[in-house]
């Protein structure tokens, strides 16, 4: 009876023993799920984090950088009078300005590593003073030029990294030089001359936060259709620009 009874305790403890184990190992693949659930969220929250914002989303734009405006040989020669010069010996192919640059646009994320966007922007060139000598009566004659444009581009973004894009840029422009000139000392003369150019280029935007980012870009302009003005010599061909600034999302 004795050895019944101890056969029964043992069994019972064995059974309870078995019992606990089984709770342990349930209690411990919970956890375990668990564990690996956040894990893949986290995960998810960092590939996606490059998506700082919305999958839309808007943003303005300012910018400060350079342009170098190309032109043929004769460019000013429409503001002279016929037979004035001989020779525009002294005349450079390009000139180089200050550009300062707003933007307006739209971002959207199709993928995880590719999103498209668009922006319209308005730019304005600081003012390049040139003198130039009067091969007729050795006096020197004042020219200013300047331009302003607005227009709109295409982009294909190309996240790098978490908070670093690469964009392509294609679009569109209007284009409005204005020159001045001055002759032997008389009244400034002015003429402006209106062209539609083809802009391609490129650029990096590194995102400092959720709402701000900083970027830099380039374009190529070509123009490709000119002032209808015949008393305009469509002298100005192409624009180099690059430029660096701020961008706001919201």
């Amino acid at each position: 009876m004795k050895r019944t009874l101890l056969a029964l305790t043992a069994l019972s403890s064995l059974v309870l023993f078995s019992n606990s184990a089984l709770a342990a190992s349930s209690y411990n693949q919970k956890v375990s799920n668990q564990q690996i659930s956040q894990s893949r969220k986290e995960q998810t929250y960092l590939n996606n984090k490059h998506r700082s914002t919305p999958d839309f989303q808007y943003f303005i734009g300012l910018k400060i950088g350079g342009a170098n405006v190309n032109y043929k040989k004769d460019a000013p020669k429409y503001l002279k009078s016929e037979g004035e010069y001989k020779t525009l010996d002294d005349m450079d192919y390009s000139k180089g300005f200050a550009t300062f640059s707003g933007e307006l646009g739209f971002r959207y994320n199709l993928f995880e590593r590719f999103a498209i966007g668009a922006r319209a922007y308005a730019e304005q060139s600081s003012t390049n003073d040139t003198t130039i000598k009067n091969h007729t009566t050795g006096d020197k004659d004042k020219y200013e030029f300047s331009f302003f444009s607005v227009g709109g581009d295409i982009n294909l973004i190309f996240p790098l990294t978490n908070k670093l894009d690469f964009f392509t840029s294609t679009g569109v422009g209007y284009y409005e030089f204005k020159t001045r000139s001055k002759h032997n000392g008389h009244s400034w003369k002015e003429q402006e001359e209106k062209h539609t150019g083809v802009r391609v280029g490129g650029g990096l935007e590194y995102k400092i936060n959720e709402n701000v980012s900083l970027y830099a870009d380039g374009h190529f302009v070509k123009m490709v259709t000119y002032d209808k003005d015949k008393r305009n010599k469509n002298a100005f061909k192409s624009i180099s620009e690059g430029a660096g600034g701020v961008k706001f999302y919201f």
